[in-house]
């Protein structure tokens, strides 16, 4: 049996910290995993190699009749070299040695002595896990009463210590307590609230240190037996990938064994699957416990009843009486003595299937002897004596709160502060906002104004000019900023020949038109007609066309409000939405977006 089966049973997570990284120092000697050469190798070893060689000796001894004469040889050995860190681990394996024997009176007597020496060397985290093992001792012969008050006493001084690991085991009694006495919610919690100190005193190690894979493992217990059947099932997942991740941490050493058998996991699952009727899946994981636990020899006792107990209740869920009945025997015969709560559920199970099977004399006298097993337990005397133990942690719980909550109010007052300032700002910049928008409004209508007002002109302009009489059509004018009264006559003739060209079928929307194209349309050449152009409008035959494009552009933006600012700037011949944005804005001082807008009011 290694130290991980050790400590699993005892919850004495710090107690397997030390002894896995002891462990690191004999690895070359545990190679070998044979206890008659580790006996052979004692004999010729001297100093720590000697006491490491013991260590490992004792830790494959675990369970047998010689682990005692091993540890007290190793015991003998430390305090003859006097080195204190052996004394102090032989001192505290003698006592789980005691308890693992039930010799609960000398299991004190060592734990005493084990957590004196480590108070005088000032290891805490080894006192506290000592001071654990001794209340694992008082109430597994049912005193509860002094089991209470020490862990009462471990809680506080951890507490006032501020020694995680000794609140951490505090909080394990503490839900172990309230396991044995059907307080499954409660016992959840303090495992969980376990698990968050350890993570505290371990910061970044609950996916490659084993304890935590032994605190998840009781999580999915007491979910379970709270009903709570998605927490069991998501400890389950946390579970998993904890042992993936230390396995790969792992591979191919031999440093520690995994305090939670594969096997007994995929029970775990297939016993909440059997809870929300899910007997497929149940079915797929028991195949996998039973190639774990039964093929491969991998797993302890207590494994093995677990997967027993689940099988049993498997086979009674499909009506498979004489199969479940067969199970039930099984769970029961692999229970280990002590461990009274398992060996009930067990039983419980068996007269369940009796009374199905209509034996139900049999089942009566099973059920005495389950009532006489429980009485024997004390279950109610030991949870209100435990009761006191959780109201220390409610008033520490309150303490902090009240801690908390004066310094969110103090934080709240400060909020409030800030947020009035900057809600006056706000205000503020609001109305800067709307001061400056009312300004720039007022601008634009005067902008607004004056352009219609210059259209008023060029429309009089054009009934005044002869030349342009007949051209009024399509509701297009000469651009209105443009004057036709410079140039010669021949220049001017050519320029109103153009002007009516371009308005014919608006041609002057194509945006593929050209000097060339124009130039032969007028009977002219390229260079007399931009000559032409520039003498009369000052203007180039590029920048004319655009300016009749844009008032086009303006009417449309005015009386076409179905059409979109880029469809009436492809429709007037921009092929360039930047471009045409541009040259209006040059032209009239606003986007076409902002000129429709004032258009409207």
């Amino acid at each position: 049996m290694t130290i991980a089966n050790i400590c699993k049973k005892t919850r004495c997570f710090y107690l397997y910290l030390l002894f896995l990284f002891q462990g690191l120092l004999f690895h070359d000697v545990a190679q070998a995993n044979k206890v008659d050469s580790l006996k052979q190798v004692i004999t010729v070893q001297t100093g720590e190699e000697k006491l490491n060689s013991y260590l490992a000796l004792v830790l494959q001894l675990t369970y047998t009749r010689e682990e005692g004469k091993y540890l007290a040889l190793y015991e003998q050995e430390a305090r003859k070299q006097n080195y204190p860190r052996h004394i102090m681990y032989a001192l505290g394996a003698r006592t789980q040695c005691f308890i693992n024997h039930f010799e609960h009176d000398s299991a004190r007597y060592f734990g005493k002595l084990a957590s004196e020496y480590a108070l005088a060397n000032d290891d805490l985290n080894f006192y506290f896990t000592v001071e654990s093992i001794i209340i694992q001792s008082y109430m597994m012969t049912g005193n509860y009463e002094m089991a209470s008050f020490l862990a009462n006493k471990q809680y506080k001084k951890a507490k006032e210590l501020g020694n995680f690991t000794g609140e951490a085991e505090a909080l394990n009694s503490m839900a172990v307590a309230c396991m044995v006495s059907g307080q499954y919610r409660e016992a959840f919690e303090s495992f969980e609230s376990a698990l968050s100190v350890l993570k505290k005193a371990f910061p970044g190690k609950e996916y490659c240190n084993e304890y935590f894979q032994d605190i998840a493992k009781y999580l999915i217990e007491a979910a379970y037996k709270a009903k709570d059947f998605k927490s069991s099932l998501q400890w389950c997942d946390s579970l998993r990938q904890m042992i993936v991740k230390n396995d790969v941490l792992h591979k191919g050493t031999n440093k520690y064994t995994p305090p939670v058998n594969t096997g007994i996991l995929e029970c775990f699952y297939a016993r909440n699957y059997l809870q929300i009727s899910m007997l497929d899946s149940a079915m797929l994981h028991l195949d996998k416990a039973e190639t774990i636990l039964c093929e491969q020899e991998t797993a302890s006792k207590e494994d093995l009843g677990q997967f027993y107990i689940v099988t049993t209740e498997y086979y009674n869920r499909i009506h498979r009486y004489r199969l479940a009945l067969e199970y039930a025997d099984k769970a029961i015969a692999s229970q280990r003595v002590g461990y009274v709560s398992d060996m009930i559920e067990s039983m419980k199970l068996k007269a369940k299937i009796l009374a199905r099977m209509n034996h139900f004399e049999e089942a009566f006298r099973l059920n005495e002897k389950i009532t006489h097993v429980s009485d024997s337990l004390a279950i109610d005397r030991f949870a209100k004596q435990m009761n006191d133990m959780r109201i220390i942690r409610e008033v520490d719980k309150l303490e902090t709160q009240n801690m908390l909550q004066a310094k969110q109010i103090e934080i709240q007052r400060n909020r409030l502060y800030m947020v009035t300032i900057i809600i006056i700002l706000l205000l503020m910049a609001l109305g800067a906002i709307f001061y400056f928008y009312s300004q720039k409004k007022a601008a634009y209508h005067g902008l607004f104004r004056q352009i219609k007002e210059q259209d008023k002109l060029s429309d009089e302009l054009e009934r005044m000019t002869k030349l342009y009489e007949s051209v009024e059509v399509l509701h297009v004018k000469t651009p209105s900023i443009i004057s036709l009264q410079n140039g010669d006559y021949q220049q001017r003739q050519l320029v109103a020949r153009l002007n009516e060209y371009l308005l014919c079928n608006k041609n002057f929307t194509k945006s593929d038109i050209n000097h060339n194209e124009l130039a032969s349309e007028l009977a002219t050449n390229k260079t007399y007609l931009f000559e032409a152009v520039k003498a009369v409008t000052g203007k180039t035959p590029v920048e004319y066309i655009h300016a009749m494009r844009l008032e086009e552009a303006k009417r449309m933006l005015e009386t076409c409000p179905e059409f979109t600012v880029e469809a009436i700037a492809g429709y007037c011949g921009f092929n360039s939405r930047s471009v045409f944005y541009r040259l209006f804005r040059e032209r009239y001082n606003f986007t076409p977006a902002e000129y429709r807008k004032i258009a409207r009011m």
